[in-house]
Parts: C-alpha cells; sequence; structure tokens
C-alpha cells in the first residue's frame, strides 16, 4: 500500500501526518526567515565542522574569512553550485566550460559544493548505472584528500572554493510529507525506487539550500552580493561554453531572470542546469523549504521539472522565465564507465538532447 511503502522509505503519507510535520517545522521558523533548512536536519555542532562529521550532517561552511576569497573590488562576482556525489562527478568540463568561462570574462568565481561521499545511488539511470565507475583522478581519495583536490582543481581554473561539504551519507531529517498534488508522479505506481528517488531529489534540494545559506552570510560578510548565480549536475559533461556572463548582465532584466536548457523541459522548468539573476535566485534555491512547507496548493505538479516553475511563478519577484538551445547551454550528463582502452566517459541518452553524440567524440552509455 502507499503508506507501507512511504513508510519503508522514511516517508510520511498520512494527510494528518503530512500537515502535523510541515506546520511542526514551520514554527521552529526564526521570525521573517522563509527558511526552515535549519529545522530540517541534523547540523554538525561547530567543533565538528572542521573534521569528521558523523553520517549525513552538513558539515558546514567556513566564514567568508575562513574560505579566503578575494575580494572582488569592481569586478563582477558568480557563484556555480555543484551538489550530488563523490561516485558520480564528472568535473574537468565544469571547471573549463563554465568556472574558467567566468574568469576569463572578468567573474571572480566561487564554487560551492557538497558532495555525499559514500553514496552508492546513480538515480533513474535505469540499465546503465551498473557500469558507472568513478573518476579516475578522484576515485582513491579520502574525504580529506578529495576537499584538497577540489580546492586545487577549483583554484587553477582561476575560482575559489567557497565551501565543499562532504557529508558520509545522504541528510538526516523529518519525515518528508507526501501530498496529494504535489510532485505526484514519483508515487504513481507505489514502487520503492520512486520514493528513494524523491528522497534523492529532497536531498539535492536541502543540500543546495544549506550551501545558499552558507553563500547569502558570505555576501553579508564581504558587503557583496552575487551577479551570476548557477548550478549544474554533479553528471555534468560540457560539450562547449556557457553563455558568456558579461552579456547575460547587459540583458534587459537580467537580475530578475531564469535561463535553462528548451528540452526536457518535462512542462516545467528542466533543472539540470539554471542560471539565474541574484533577484531570482531565492525562489529557485529555496526548493527544499518551499516543498516541506506544504508545496504550491493552486498548482499540481507531477514532476521535479513543474515543481521548480510553480515556485518561480510563486516568486515575490516577478520573474523573467528564459530557454535556450543546446547549443547555448551545451551540456548533458555522463558517467565514467570502464572500456578496454581503459576508463572512459560515456553520456547518459536519457537526457541527451544535442544530436548526433559522435560528432563530440563520444558515445552512449550501454
Amino acid at each position: 500500500s502507499l503508506a507501507v511503502a512511504a513508510a519503508a522509505a522514511g516517508l510520511c503519507a498520512n494527510d494528518t501526518c503530512a500537515a502535523a510535520d510541515a506546520t511542526s517545522l514551520l514554527q521552529k521558523l526564526e521570525p521573517g526567515r522563509n527558511s526552515i533548512w535549519k529545522a530540517s536536519f541534523h547540523l554538525a555542532p561547530p567543533s565538528l565542522r572542521d573534521g569528521a562529521v558523523d553520517e549525513g550532517s552538513f558539515e558546514g561552511c567556513p566564514t567568508w574569512e575562513g574560505a579566503g576569497c578575494p575580494h572582488s573590488g569592481d569586478r563582477p562576482v558568480a557563484a556555480v553550485y555543484i551538489v550530488g556525489t563523490k561516485k558520480r562527478l564528472t568535473l574537468a568540463s565544469t571547471l573549463q566550460r563554465v568556472v574558467r568561462r567566468m574568469v576569463d570574462d572578468g567573474f571572480d568565481v566561487r564554487v560551492y559544493m557538497s558532495l555525499v561521499f559514500n553514496a552508492s545511488g546513480t538515480g533513474v539511470w535505469l540499465s546503465v548505472k551498473k557500469n558507472l565507475r568513478e573518476d579516475p583522478a578522484t576515485a582513491a581519495l579520502d574525504r580529506d584528500g578529495l576537499r584538497r583536490h577540489l580546492k586545487e582543481v577549483v583554484r587553477a581554473a582561476g575560482a575559489c572554493l567557497a565551501c565543499a561539504d562532504l557529508p558520509l551519507t545522504q541528510m538526516r531529517g523529518p519525515p518528508i510529507p507526501i501530498y496529494k498534488n504535489q510532485i505526484t508522479g514519483f508515487f504513481a505506481h507505489g514502487r520503492e525506487s520512486g520514493y528513494q528517488t524523491f528522497k534523492r531529489l529532497l536531498d539535492w534540494w536541502g543540500r543546495r539550500e544549506q550551501l545558499w545559506q552558507a553563500m547569502l552570510q558570505h555576501e553579508r560578510a564581504s558587503g557583496r552580493m552575487h551577479d551570476v548565480v548557477m548550478w549544474t549536475r554533479d553528471t555534468s559533461i560540457w560539450m562547449g561554453d556557457m553563455p558568456r556572463p558579461s552579456q547575460l548582465l547587459q540583458a534587459p532584466g537580467w537580475d530578475r531572470t531564469v535561463m535553462s536548457q528548451q528540452c526536457h523541459a518535462h512542462h516545467g522548468i528542466n533543472d539540470r542546469v539554471v542560471i539565474l539573476g541574484r533577484r531570482a535566485a531565492p525562489a529557485l534555491f529555496t526548493l527544499y523549504s518551499a516543498y516541506m512547507g506544504g508545496g504550491f496548493p493552486d498548482n499540481r505538479t507531477s514532476n521535479s521539472e513543474e515543481f521548480v516553475m510553480a515556485a518561480a511563478n510563486h516568486s515575490k519577484t516577478p520573474l523573467v522565465l528564459k530557454t535556450a538551445s543546446f547549443e547555448v547551454i551545451p551540456e548533458s550528463n555522463g558517467m565514467w564507465v570502464d572500456t578496454a582502452n581503459g576508463r572512459s566517459m560515456c553520456m547518459v541518452e536519457l537526457y541527451w538532447c544535442g544530436g548526433n553524440v559522435s560528432e563530440y567524440g563520444l558515445r552512449f552509455c550501454k
């Protein structure tokens, strides 16, 4: 039954239970704050944030002074978010095609990352996931080694690693409510896999929101707000450069703009890569709080893309929604696999919308 399957996945299917969970969390909000992440996850105490923390705790980000990022002066500032797992990480093209692109365009770039260290899940990649391997550059690294590696490669790209959260497992939080008209597609067939995929989605949203809160603290401490904020997947493979950010800033209404890929929108916003102006960012970086607080009852949503669109439509700041072709945002999902010639990259066909994959010297995963 729905209730039994939900209980097995750590979810709450009962309407009364769902309402009570949301109400109890909302009561813990600080006055004037539209976010419940502090009440929702077990956070590591300050004494543990620089060392080994247990299980799914958010390790916390360093203070602005501790992050050591340069003050931008008159340079525009961008933030790049990457949330996912160590096992799936495909970082090289993001550093080259996104981070370096921004740096070469005159931006100070700050990277915020949260990667679950021991996660085994691969998402809805069906038959190809059994062949997933780790990036040879990071496969053998322990958590301290991975953090050092990330700092080095981000610095080599000309940017600053503002936060590298590396928890051991997915977050532990309160029971996750299931609403009758919110993101219903995960529960349509009553399968355990649907619930687990949904929990993973909420985990991503929660981690991104925690990084967002850290970025807000950094903005307050540095006295400078970001001009461009974006997220990209841990599995992102970029076949070309992102749009030139200095040109984005010149577009009318850029600070209220949400930019995403046209393909695979599924009646909403393709949430693999989203590029935002600063005033547009709060609505889309607080998706976890939005869902746990009751979602958007006047908008029935069946998937994450529709929920992201609902969040944009309910923003207190009217947003400008733009979509771009694959030629403008040339990104898709890929993974490392073993071949007769060693470890190499392949693309997940489920998410591909770039024409002939062989033109990029790549192939689809089998």
